[in-house]
């Protein structure tokens, strides 16, 4: 035993946590370079994203993506305090989402799923008509 009343991990068990974890790593790494590929695709024909969250899955995003992420115009937050910032190593500003107004962008990439109703009407309520994703 590990501690008093806790016993040690059942051998299969480690085995299913390596599996998931190494799953896990595939998965991550396929959704990432299709989102790498689908800005290569906006870049090309000349089209802009906007990252909505300049918080650290934002900014993981952005560097992770790498030159894929030409596309990527700005970054969207709400905090007051980022806008007008720039991303490390990205220098792409930080804007207030009613800046998307003037920016329109033809994509907005969502980096917390659990905001994207709000987001969704937020865009609407503004009249940007940006195809929406969620990463």
């Amino acid at each position: 035993p590990l501690q008093s009343g806790v016993s040690d991990p059942n051998p299969g068990d480690l085995d299913r946590l390596s599996e998931l974890s190494r799953q896990f790593g595939q998965d991550s790494s396929n959704k990432l370079k299709a989102w790498g590929e689908r800005l290569a695709e906006l870049a090309n024909r000349g089209e802009s994203a906007a990252v909505w969250g300049a918080g650290s899955k934002g900014i993981t995003f952005m560097n992770a993506v790498g030159g894929a992420g030409q596309a990527v115009c700005c970054v969207v937050d709400v905090n007051p305090r980022k806008h007008g910032q720039y991303v490390a190593r990205r220098c792409l500003p930080v804007v207030a989402p009613e800046d998307l107004g003037a920016l329109r962008p033809d994509m907005v990439l969502i980096m917390n799923e659990l905001y994207e109703a709000e987001i969704r009407q937020k865009l609407l309520d503004m009249g940007v008509t940006a195809e929406i994703g969620c990463v």
